[in-house]
Formats: structure tokens, sequence, C-alpha cells
């Protein structure tokens, strides 16, 4: 028999087995594959250049990366999984510029993106391309502007998120004004600027040089402080008359805030590792896109510098963030396609649409059709009778046939 001391010990030592290990910097990772979580659609250039590193990442740390992607709300979905994720390594947030802005454009944004993440390694960087389709009449900067002016709000702009700065400073440089129809990722958005279904696209080139090469897109201006070398006939914003359009998007990884320093440098020499072989320099050269290795001291100085950048702006520009979630839209804006569907809806029509549909699913499930009781009265089962406890309804009162003193179930299931 064991003594009473040890018995008395037994119930906290069978807890402490069930409690799950915490990862530390000298076995990390071992425990479970590492989740890297894309916020966009498969397609774009998030997910290619996620792919793309999760490979050469799973070499150098010889262990397991899985790609996820939680497309959604401009990439907010995504990133608040990760927010809320455990600081243990194992979930990482591949982010591009769009990370810091997100909130500035949507108010529903449930997390903070400095203070919620640990900036782990900067991947690469490259200018964005205004990009419209081949039939439209602008050829040029300098056209599209005086045809915005002509026209204002008939120009359709596809946003591959909740928002683009370029497109904002856009607006401010030209001071014209445009409608902006948000997209999941910016695969979808480029399927409708090739379709003809929107007019315009700011993305980088990965997701516009094969169409581009083709001629089903045109290219007309580029951020970039001088001309792209594969694309040296397309002029640059300052060229074509509008300065201070001078943006870098670039691709990093992040993980939830507090996560251990010692982890976060495993994590931030193996991207810095991979960025560095010569395999994925040269694909990142073939998208046109300029690798840029930065660690996690020096990727969190970027940030940093470019949220104050992009937060005095929203301020200059007057942006006010939307009260959305990415799910559909109730009415598209004006001016858009009806077959074009916008990826926003208002919270309130949201939880509505899901109410609708869980009392349509249980009426298909109980087999039971028509439109659905408003009233809330009681109904008359036929072969019961039972007296009422309270006041009978007039609705049942006046029941043709009915007997007087016959009553009804106050709460009929």
């Amino acid at each position: 028999m064991q003594p009473a001391n040890q018995r008395r010990h037994l119930p906290l030592s069978l807890a402490a087995l069930a409690l799950p290990r915490v990862s530390s910097a000298s076995d990390f990772p071992s425990q479970k594959p590492i989740r890297m979580v894309v916020p966009f659609a498969p397609g774009g250039s998030s997910d290619v250049v996620g792919r793309m590193l999760a490979t050469l990442m799973a070499a150098n740390l010889k262990h397991s990366v899985v790609v996820e992607n939680r497309a959604g709300a401009g990439g907010t979905i995504g990133s608040d999984v990760v927010a809320k994720a455990a600081p243990d390594g194992y979930t990482l947030l591949l982010v591009d510029a769009l990370h810091i802005v997100s909130p500035l454009f949507n108010r529903n944004t449930l997390y903070d993106p400095i203070k919620d993440f640990t900036p782990v390694a900067m991947i690469a960087k490259a200018p964005i391309f205004l990009a419209c389709n081949a039939a439209f009449e602008a050829k040029t900067v300098a056209a599209l502007v005086a045809l915005a002016l002509k026209k204002p709000g008939q120009i359709t702009v596809g946003l591959p998120g909740s928002g683009s700065m370029v497109i904002e400073m856009l607006k401010l440089r030209s001071k014209a004004r445009f409608t902006l129809v948000p997209y999941k990722g910016g695969a979808p958005a480029l399927n409708d600027l090739v379709s003809g279904n929107i007019d315009l696209l700011a993305v980088t080139i990965p997701t516009l040089a094969g169409f581009a090469k083709s001629g089903k897109l045109r290219l007309l201006a580029t951020t970039g402080s001088s001309r792209h070398p594969e694309y040296p006939e397309v002029p640059t914003f300052a060229e074509a008359g509008l300065s201070g359009m001078e943006v870098e998007q670039w691709f990093g990884m992040m993980g939830p805030a507090n996560l251990p320093q010692a982890i976060n440098d495993s994590l931030g020499a193996a991207i810095v590792q991979a960025v560095a072989s010569a395999d994925l320099r040269e694909r990142l050269h073939r998208m046109a896109l300029e690798p840029s290795a930065l660690g996690p001291r020096e990727f969190a100085a970027r940030v940093l510098t470019d949220s104050a950048r992009w937060h005095k702006l929203a301020a200059e520009a007057g942006i006010k963030p939307a009260d959305w979630v990415g799910i559909r839209c109730r009415a598209p804006p004006a001016n858009v396609p009806a077959h074009v569907t916008p990826v926003l809806q208002s919270r309130s029509s949201f939880r509505h649409g899901r109410a609708a549909h869980r009392v349509a699913r249980a009426r298909r499930r109980r087999g039971t059709t028509g439109r659905a009781r408003t009233d809330r009265q009681p109904r008359r089962r036929a072969g019961r009778r039972q007296p009422c406890p309270r006041r009978i309804p007039d609705a049942i009162r006046a029941i043709p046939g009915r007997r007087p003193g016959a009553g009804a179930r106050a709460n009929p299931r």
C-alpha cells in the first residue's frame, strides 16, 4: 500500500503528464509539421513565393513545412489565425506589405499587425505595376487620369484584398475617383481583368507576367524608382507625371507575438539560407522579384518604417476603415457589372444570412416546406384537447367548429 503523501501527489503527477510539451530552441523543430499560413487564394504572388520557400525551409530545417491557404477579408482571416496561435514556432504567416495596412481599410480587423506578430525574416521585394485590359481605351497614365476625371467613378479597379495604398496614392495625386472592387486574392482579380470585367489592377509582376507577355494585358506604369530591367518599355509613375508614387511590395515571414528569440533566430536563419540559395534566387528573378534576405531585427525595423509611412498617408488621404467582413456583398457597388461579385459583406447582413441558412437547413432535415411561420401563435393539434392556462388567442378562438372551452397548448413543439 502506498503512503498517504505519495497518493496525495499522484493526481498532480498524472496532470503533469497530460500537459502539452513546450518546445524549446534545443529540440525545435521536432514535435509536429510547421504550418505556413498564406492568407490569400492559391495562384497569387504570395502563394507562389510561399510554396517555393516551404520546400527549401523543409530541407534546411530537416522538418516538414505545410502550406495552408486561408483566404478572405483581404488577408485578415489567415492573419487572425496566426495571431491567436501558440508562440511555439510551428505556425507561421507569409505576409506582404498589405499586412500592415489592412487595419486602415478593415475596421473588423481583430489583431494589431505590429503588436500581435513577431517578424521572422524578409524574403523578396518588387515594384507594383498598374495594368489594364488590352481593350481599355486609355493607353497611358495621363490618358487614364483624363478619362477618370471625365467619367468619375466609372472606371473599376480590382483590389486583391481590402485595400491598396497604390490606388489610394493614385487617387490622391490625380484627384480622380474610381470604383473599387475587392477580391480574395490576386488570381481572381486577374481573371476578371483579362475577361474585361474590371478595368485596372495594381499588383506585382508575377501575377501579370504571363498575360502581359501574351498581349492580353497592358502595363501602364510601375511604382519603382527606375524602370524594371525585364520591362524597360514600362515607364515609372514619376516619368508619367505623378511623383511620390514609389512603393515596394515585399514578402516576409511572421509568427505570433512573444515568439522565443532562439526559435525566431532559428527560423530566420533557415529562411535567409533558403533565399541565399541559387535555386530560389533564380526562380525569384524569373518572377521579376528581387531577393532581399533580412533577419528578424532588420525586418522588424522595415515593418515599423513602412507602417509609419502608410499611417501618415492614410491621414492625408482621409482613409476610413469600413465595417466589412470578407464573404460576399449584399449589393455590388455602383457601376460594377452584375457578374462581378465583390468579396465583401456587412457584419449585420452576414449574421442575418447565416441565421436564415441555419433555418432553411433545419427545415430540409425535417422535410418541411413552405413559408416560415411569423405569427408565432400556437397551433391546434387534431384529436388533442387540453385546457389552456392562459388567454386563448383570437386566431384559435376563431377556428371553425371549435367547441367552447377547447384550448391549445401555450408552447407547442
